[in-house]
């Protein structure tokens, strides 16, 4: 019974060290450096530049998207104010970014593939949108 006690906890620790790890991974700044069939490729950046599109993923769950988008036909790039919003990462490395706006819920969700200090790689999933009219 002993025994079998001291396994659950050792591996409940090493769980949630991996857990605690992976969080601290996010941590920072990423910048889009590829898109390749719904996956992205990300890199970590030390600060934001002034014309990239970047996430900051912060310790308290918050993050920060500065975005960048072309008017249809144009190929001048604007770079927008950021989003805030709220993200976690579930057990089954689902990484869910809430946006929580006037009239909606928005949830982006990614699959991640890959995540290391430098470089990061997810895939799109389908988003959540919940109309706050209809709760």
């Amino acid at each position: 019974m002993k025994t079998s006690l001291i396994i659950s906890l050792i591996f409940y620790l090493l769980a949630g060290t991996s857990d605690q790890k992976l969080s601290e991974q996010f941590y920072g700044i990423w910048m889009k450096k590829e898109y390749n069939n719904g996956t992205y490729t990300l890199v970590k950046k030390k600060r934001i530049k002034r014309k990239s599109q970047t996430y900051h993923f912060k310790e308290n769950g918050v993050l920060d998207e500065r975005w960048a988008g072309s008017m249809c036909g144009s190929k001048k790039v604007f770079y927008g104010e950021s989003d805030t919003g709220k993200w976690q990462i579930s057990n089954d490395s689902i990484l869910t970014i809430t946006y929580n706006h006037t009239k909606t819920i928005y949830k982006k969700r990614y699959r991640l593939l890959n995540v290391s200090d430098k470089r990061l790689i997810i895939k799109i999933l389908e988003p959540i949108v919940i109309s706050k009219t209809s709760l």
